[in-house]
């Protein structure tokens, strides 16, 4: 009855309105649903800085499905990921919105792309069965240097506000390391700001591949590795697009 209301309501103002048959409760049925269902997932994994979000992009604008999970999410996943992004979905709007987009996506029936995310994105979780199949999907692992990730990490979050900084390397600190912490804020404190996420890249390397065989234990079976050649990300994305079979 709300909803034929405000529909009602709205058409008095001459707009176009469409009302879901069954409600809410109805398109939230239908969202589980498509949750629940298999996909053609192509993974995109890489250390921190290799630039995912961006090749994705790319991916998409080279004409391939893509769904963007931290986009999806408000964050970029890692503890500094809520840095200059709005404030997230609930988890019941996340899971509709990415079930809207795996509809939209799987209507061609060629591979979707998505980054290798962990199950927790900020204060969201991918649901339990979906991300079980994005376990087990392929993952095409992007490599690049060090020094060109660091580039890209401080790029990005170098102009970041020093105190929200500041207490994101503080609620890792307990695994980053009390010493390593400690350098880090010092860094930050004195503007050095490459020398603290040298650090913080360092533990989130080490603390990726520590992962990897807890999240994926056949992790042999599904991946392959690139070593990507430059710096842009169109071109990235058109290494990996000649790395695997057409999809």
């Amino acid at each position: 009855m709300r909803s034929a209301g405000v529909a009602w309501l709205l058409d008095l103002y001459g707009l176009k309105v469409f009302t879901i048959k069954g409600g809410y409760k109805s398109f939230r049925h239908w969202c589980l649903q498509q949750l629940s269902g298999q996909y053609p997932l192509q993974l995109l994994g890489g250390y921190t800085g290799t630039g995912k979000t961006e090749i994705l992009q790319a991916l998409a604008a080279q004409g391939e499905q893509v769904i963007d999970l931290e986009g999806l999410a408000c964050h970029k996943g890692s503890a500094f990921g809520n840095i200059n992004m709005p404030p997230q979905p609930s988890q019941e709007m996340f899971e509709n919105q990415l079930a809207l987009a795996l509809f939209q996506a799987s209507g061609t029936g060629r591979r979707i792309w998505l980054e290798d995310e962990s199950q927790r994105i900020g204060s969201v979780n991918i649901p339990f069965g979906f991300f079980q199949h994005m376990r087990q999907s392929p993952l095409l692992f992007a490599e690049l240097p060090f020094e060109q990730r660091l580039d890209y990490i401080v790029k990005d979050y170098g102009k970041g506000d020093i105190e929200k900084l500041v207490n994101a390397i503080i609620r890792i600190q307990k695994r980053l390391g009390g010493l390593e912490a400690k350098n880090a804020i010092q860094c930050l404190l004195e503007q050095d700001i490459r020398g603290c996420f040298a650090i913080l890249l360092r533990y989130y390397d080490k603390w990726y591949l520590k992962s990897l065989p807890m999240h994926r234990p056949h992790l042999v079976q599904w991946q392959q590795t690139l070593a990507l050649q430059g710096s842009q990300s169109a071109d990235h994305a058109r290494q990996l697009l000649a790395a695997l079979p057409a999809g």
